[in-house]
């Protein structure tokens, strides 16, 4: 018996090992070769990983988000290998430089490796062994994680699960449990420092699985088992002992604040009836669309079961049906209520899917999210279906095994013992084809042999001892939720690529909860340099800072930092240049108001506002609120107070004022202060809508104010351009917000205006010499407040 359950094991290693080999040749063949994707999150992760590896691995990484750096559960690096190979690295250094490859054979060997865990589950129920490495092979081809190596690399291992429930069950069925125990804490352990949603989906499928255990053993087995403490005790040491300690360990070493508690997305990235059950890859998704509308099928809600787990559960239903109401039967279910663990496994898969789809949170009791902020934290919720498609599948294998068992004589259930493992076979192949291809487009950029020249020519500016960061243009900073800017793939790529081999930090950021106090100071760097900047004051180095440009479309803002800078290389693609701290803070104030004063003279004054010459275009309208008393403005006595998620009417003009063709600029100072630095202050949607003689609504322009780049202390400047494409007779602007989110918002100095059009204003003079601008709505002192080295 055991020579063929071992035999049956290699034939699971063999057909597993041959599928990735037709597959993923390309990778298996040169694994250092490849980024299995070159943008985005994929990018970042591979990127925080080998920096970790290459740098000083720290608990507290510089490699981004400079001055503050982040810390390492947040930056999405599988912190438990990059501390393994950095150790590693000291005793063969040689290793750094294949750190990228050492991951993408782990992601591509997680086939072969979930394969085997499913077949030793399946053996372990007692499914015949050739049954059991046929379903366990194609089972682990149909995986849904698949689809995590283009991005989410460290949530691609799809044998975390299989691994982690085949500890599980052989804790509940041997008799040496603490070793098991032992087995179990380690492995989740290692998994919540791969990612913390590895570890939190293990630990809740293992904790709701004892819950169901325990409480089929007092109402239908009666074996007692469970009123020992021993169990309880066992529970606790291999499951909640890992998630408390990482818990108490992230807030520990976390000397990060203000990080928001407020995370976006929680109902947003959920599963779904069509995401679990419904395919979303050919052969069969366009024969269901043929039938019908299948709607929106929520990426990170994926966990597809099988056309054949389907028709499994169908049968199954059926069959009961059969017992209530004819007392007729398909087959005898007792030996599938027998499995005491695999009914307790398929309740916890059941309830972590409702979880995952979002209840009951979503059925009008999203209150409960707030009683239970640790949950909020996981917004990826979709991710959790994850563990009912292995417990679903693994089912139905028992549950057609059964079947046979019971009917050996039917033919039918032998051939559904074939075709169950084929179905699965059949749709998860289109899966690798599209991933294979996909993730061979990425020459591995981190390996220095494989860097092409256009970078390796810009190396000899980037002296590490000589500049103390790296600032790219576009900006961008993505991951604080209250203050986002996103740049472009192409700079993202360019500035990792050279920080990674020059070891230089990133002035910028792409993590996920990063500090909001901290993400309001690195965003502040582009705005305009007549407002005062933290960051002047926390970046202690005076070494010059290294601008790298991509050569794209850049902010006004941004192209003020540019003119500031020397110019140190330059390609096709890119240039590199370097501005001295006093220069990338040093206030132009004193210049704009001289400016202001040559053309003074030249300016016509409009209800208080100076705008260009008569006979040029010269619109403006301008609201200060001043009528409206708030104990919160920017100047002044008054400002507009709203409440979110409702229509705020800012502004609401006749369609006259505004010429066809014509760019215009919406802009008003928002509070970005409040509870938790600020959480969610800014998070809101800003909306331009024209109206036309028929009342045809058509939307100019929208976007979120947490996207704005200007600011000045507790207030920043959102600026909106819309063009007119048709007549219209209103023009409209207002913000509303997130039904989630109820708060208030404050809104002061609205202003429209042409865009090519300069607008002045007067604040304050003092003997006739001007101590405050308005100019297009930013607010110029002509006091210098930048911090004094």
């Amino acid at each position: 018996m055991k020579n063929i359950r071992r035999t049956a094991l290699i034939l699971t290693i063999i057909l597993s090992s041959l599928f990735i080999l037709i597959f993923y040749y390309k990778i298996l063949s040169n694994p250092n070769g490849y980024l299995f994707n070159s943008k985005g999150d994929a990018l970042k992760n591979y990127f925080t990983y080998a920096s970790q590896i290459k740098g000083e691995s720290q608990i507290n990484s510089y490699i981004m988000n400079y001055p503050y750096g982040e810390n390492f559960l947040y930056l999405d690096c599988q912190p438990v290998l990059t501390i393994v190979f950095k150790a590693i690295s000291s005793v063969f250094p040689g290793i750094v430089n294949y750190s990228i490859g050492i991951i993408n054979f782990l992601m591509i060997i997680s086939i072969v490796l979930s394969a085997v865990f499913i077949y030793l589950i399946l053996a372990e129920l007692g499914v015949n062994y050739l049954m059991s490495a046929a379903a366990a092979f194609s089972i682990s081809v149909l995986a849904p994680q698949i689809f995590r190596i283009e991005g989410h690399l460290a949530l691609s291992y799809s044998f975390f699960l299989p691994l982690s429930w085949y500890l599980y069950l052989k804790l509940s069925k041997s008799e040496h449990k603490w070793r098991w125990a032992l087995l179990l804490l380690m492995n989740n352990f290692f998994w919540y420092f791969i990612h913390a949603y590895l570890g939190m989906i293990i630990v809740s499928f293992i904790l709701i699985c004892f819950l169901f255990e325990m409480l089929s053993d007092i109402f239908f087995y009666h074996q007692g088992k469970y009123k020992k403490p021993g169990n309880w005790l066992i529970t606790a040491f291999h499951s909640l002992l890992p998630m408390v300690f990482f818990w108490i360990f992230a807030l520990v070493i976390d000397k990060h604040t203000g990080r928001t508690e407020n995370p976006w997305g929680y109902l947003s990235n959920i599963a779904g009836f069509n995401t679990v059950f419904i395919p979303h890859h050919a052969p069969l998704r366009p024969v269901f669309e043929s039938i019908a509308r299948i709607g929106d099928q929520n990426w990170e809600g994926r966990a597809y079961i099988g056309f054949g787990t389907v028709l499994i559960i169908l049968l199954f239903f059926v069959n009961t049906a059969l017992k209530i109401f004819r007392k007729k039967t398909i087959v005898d279910d007792k030996e599938l209520y027998r499995n005491e663990h695999l009914v307790a496994a398929l309740s916890s898969g059941i309830v972590l899917l409702f979880l995952s789809m979002g209840y009951p949170f979503k059925a009008d009791m999203e209150f409960l999210l707030d009683w239970f902020p640790v949950i909020k934290n996981f917004r990826g919720i979709g991710r959790f279906a994850w563990v009912f498609y292995y417990v679903i599948t693994v089912s139905a294998v028992y549950y057609l095994f059964i079947w046979i068992h019971q009917h050996k004589e039917k033919p039918v259930f032998l051939i559904l013992a074939f075709l169950l493992p084929l179905s699965y076979l059949f749709e998860g192949i289109p899966y690798h084809k599209e991933i294979s291809k996909k993730i061979t487009e990425s020459k591995n950029f981190f390996n220095e042999h494989q860097l092409p020249s256009i970078y390796l020519s810009a190396l000899p500016v980037f002296n590490k001892d000589q500049v103390q960061a790296i600032l790219p243009l576009p900006f961008y900073h993505i991951g604080s939720e209250n203050y986002g800017i996103k740049g472009t793939d192409k700079i993202q790529r360019i500035s990792m690529i050279l920080s990674y081999h020059s070891g230089i930090p990133l002035l910028a950021n792409y993590s996920t909860r990063t500090s909001i106090p901290e993400a309001k100071n690195l965003v502040q760097i582009i705005s305009p340099d007549y407002y005062k900047k933290q960051l002047e004051q926390d970046i202690v180095s005076d070494k010059p800072v290294l601008v790298i440009y991509s050569h794209e479309p850049i902010s006004e803002y941004e192209n003020s930092i540019l003119l500031k800078c020397d110019t140190l290389t330059s390609n096709d693609e890119y240039s590199v240049l370097s501005v001295s701290k006093h220069d990338l803070f040093k206030s132009s104030s004193k210049r704009e108001i001289q400016h202001f004063q040559s053309i003074r003279n030249q300016l016509i004054d409009t209800k208080g506002l100076l705008t260009a010459a008569a006979g040029t275009a010269s619109f403006a309208m301008y609201n200060s609120y001043e009528c409206v008393p708030q104990d919160i403005t920017y100047r002044g006595v008054g400002s507009f107070k709203g409440r979110l998620p409702e229509n705020n009417l800012l502004a609401r003009l006749s369609g006259e004022n505004f010429e066809i063709g014509r760019d215009y600029t919406a802009s008003f100072w928002m509070y970005n202060e409040g509870e938790n630095f600020g959480q969610d202050a800014m998070n809101s949607r800003l909306y331009v809508e024209a109206k036309d003689e028929a009342g045809k609504i058509e939307w100019l322009a929208m976007m979120n104010p947490a996207q704005s780049i200007v600011i000045n202390g507790s207030w920043s400047l959102v600026e909106i351009n819309f063009t007119l494409k048709t007549k219209a007779k209103i023009l409209s602007v207002f913000i509303n917000g997130y039904e989630q989110w109820e708060k208030t918002i404050y809104i002061d100095d609205f202003l429209i205006r042409e865009k090519s059009t300069d607008v002045y204003r007067i604040i304050t003079e003092d003997h006739g010499q001007i101590t405050e601008l308005f100019k297009n709505n930013q607010q110029i002192k002509a006091a210098d407040f930048s911090y004094k080295p």
